[in-house]
């Protein structure tokens, strides 16, 4: 080992992390009523934008392309990408999260809306996979009551029925807090439950 290799001493190791312990500041620390009180998580698509959108979905589809395969250019939504650019701020150096709306989901088959969300998700990151199988995008919806069986499921001691992490993000049980491993995560909801958080 060279020895000129720097170690911290223990203090300087003290000091480091009596610095982590200290209460984070800035618009990434909020409780959930100051967020229903702020707007400036909140975005809207203008009708020219989801036009926009509607454009490049034509275009990409006419040129047969699978949404897997889309590049960036391959959907092109300039005037979005305006808004797109704020949101990235927005959640690199502002709270954290973005909510958008304005996209009239009700007109698309899932397959586009598939196409649509990916060519969007294009402009804010690069997308990557969070499972094994190499998913980039998923849908989440209520498959019934035997998501234990398709996708597992333990029995506790006392008998308690508790499913894994995936069969629950497939049914209409609650989530439990957790986080998904990319630095961004993209949300579309097309079907809004009737009820529930």
């Amino acid at each position: 080992m060279a020895e000129d290799t720097p170690f911290l001493t223990v203090s300087e190791t003290k000091a480091s992390m009596a610095a982590m312990r200290q209460p984070l500041h800035g618009p990434f620390v909020w409780a959930g009523d100051e967020l229903a009180d702020a707007s400036d998580w909140r975005f809207d698509l203008t009708p020219a934008m989801a036009e926009e959108i509607d454009a490049a979905l034509t275009r990409f589809k006419a040129r047969g392309g699978a949404w897997p395969d889309m590049r960036r250019g391959d959907f092109r939504i300039p005037l979005t990408a305006r808004l797109l650019g704020e949101i990235a701020t927005a959640l690199v150096e502002g709270r954290g999260l973005a909510k958008v709306s304005g996209l009239p989901v009700a007109r698309y088959a899932e397959e586009d809306l598939k196409t649509i969300w990916y060519g969007i998700g294009l402009h804010l990151g690069t997308p990557v996979s969070q499972s094994h199988a190499g998913l980039r995008l998923k849908v989440i919806r209520d498959e019934g009551a035997s998501v234990g069986e398709v996708y597992g499921e333990l029995r506790e001691q006392n008998g308690a029925r508790f499913l894994f992490a995936y069969a629950r993000a497939v049914s209409n049980g609650p989530l439990r807090f957790h986080t998904d491993r990319t630095d961004v995560v993209g949300l579309l909801c097309v079907d809004q439950a009737a009820s529930g958080a």
